[in-house]
């Protein structure tokens, strides 16, 4: 019996010692996951989010850069870096506005500048050169050497988009601003928004390549697309022909106050919209108009045709 009793003290104390253990396990495995959600979570949401809402403009930093480094002997203490940079390997310097950041081997800023050419006094010693024209963004790694003054001219091998909206048969409407997004299609950026312009006719600054243009008109319902390439140092100019007519809403007698909401016939609705007198510019097809002034509200149908502009008149 005594030694029964002995065996069966160990094999308790054996077990109590595997409950620990597994305890311990359990213990570990529950904190893991719980930060790992953690870390999930927000990337989860973010996606979701990009989902209804347009991707923001990010950063596209590119590989496709080429540069040129020069030396000049100077006086201990009168080391420096001077930055430039080039459309194309054969052309002169940019003369337009570049933001230069320099940041220190531990990160600090040393130098921000807008110039086109930026100079900075510097200690001797590792940085790293940010450069951003246009959509194009490069990160470069520099050294500077005691006695020297180092001068780097980047080639950023950049191009330009000149998108010229149009309703078709009508031309760029006097009222609704139309808005641009330009999102690259090759390269290790595909697939990310790298412009946005709000202004018919303006250059986008983009790095050679191929792009996708988006264009639209607000308030509208119409989305236009077009396909482009760019090569270094040329202006690629994109005409957009919107196949869409043009509603000019009215209330008579005016009042700044109404609110418009106009429904196609899926029964899908635009954006309320605001003011005595919008233009709107829509697909062709059918659509009901709803103005809503106070307890007010009037109704009417209408149809639109491509290259049409129509004056939509409610009112008592």
């Amino acid at each position: 019996m005594h030694a029964y009793g002995t065996r069966a003290l160990q094999l308790d104390r054996r077990w109590s010692e595997a409950i620990r253990w597994m305890a311990a396990l359990a213990a570990v495995l529950f904190w893991a996951l719980f930060f790992a959600l953690i870390e999930i979570g927000p990337a989860f949401t973010a996606a979701s989010t990009a989902s209804v809402e347009r991707a923001p403009e990010t950063p596209v930093f590119s590989d496709n850069v080429a540069h040129e480094v020069r030396l000049q002997s100077v006086s201990p203490g009168g080391e420096a870096l001077e930055l430039s940079a080039r459309m194309t390997e054969d052309g002169g310097l940019i003369q337009r506005p570049v933001t230069w950041i320099v940041r220190d081997a531990a990160g600090e800023i040393v130098m921000r500048s807008n110039a086109p050419v930026a100079a900075t006094l510097a200690m001797p010693g590792e940085y790293e050169v940010e450069a951003i024209y246009g959509a194009v963004r490069l990160k470069r790694p520099v050294s500077l050497p005691p006695g020297q003054k180092l001068s780097v001219v980047f080639t950023l091998n950049v191009g330009g988009i000149r998108v010229l909206p149009r309703v078709a048969g009508i031309g760029l409407p006097s009222t609704p601003p139309s808005f641009t997004t330009i999102y690259a299609a090759s390269g290790s950026a595909a697939g990310k928004l790298v412009g946005v312009s709000e202004m018919p006719g303006e250059i986008i600054r983009v790095g050679s390549g191929a792009y996708r243009v988006e264009s639209r008109f607000s308030p509208g319902n119409v989305l236009a697309i077009a396909e482009v390439t760019v090569k270094a140092g040329r202006m690629s100019a994109v005409e957009i022909d919107h196949p869409a007519g043009l509603a000019h809403l009215m209330l008579q007698p005016a009042d700044e106050r109404v609110s418009w909401t106009i429904t196609d016939e899926m029964g899908d609705e635009l954006p309320p919209v605001g003011g005595a007198v919008v233009d709107v510019v829509l697909k062709p097809g059918r659509y009901s108009v709803r103005a809503a002034l106070g307890e007010k509200v009037l109704n009417r149908d209408f149809t639109i045709t491509a290259g049409q502009s129509q004056d939509i008149v409610l009112g008592n």
